[in-house]
């Protein structure tokens, strides 16, 4: 009975160690992350919305340099 949960928790855990990672880089809240406790779906939906954001500019690679 507990084995067909298997292959959907590696997934999520696959899926939400990097999501971990781009929120903490992008900016977000880390109250987002309480998506990734809907199996697959939070993932993908935090993945959306990661991916639409507008990104913190840390540097700016269209200057040239001095």
């Amino acid at each position: 009975m507990m084995q067909q949960y298997v292959p959907i928790a590696l997934w999520t855990i696959l899926l939400a160690i990097p999501l971990v990672f781009l929120v903490r880089r992008s900016g977000l809240s880390k109250l987002w992350m309480l998506l990734l406790v809907v199996p697959f779906l939070g993932g993908v939906a935090l993945l959306w919305v990661i991916s639409f954001m507008k990104w913190p500019e840390t540097t700016d690679f269209a200057e040239e340099p001095k």
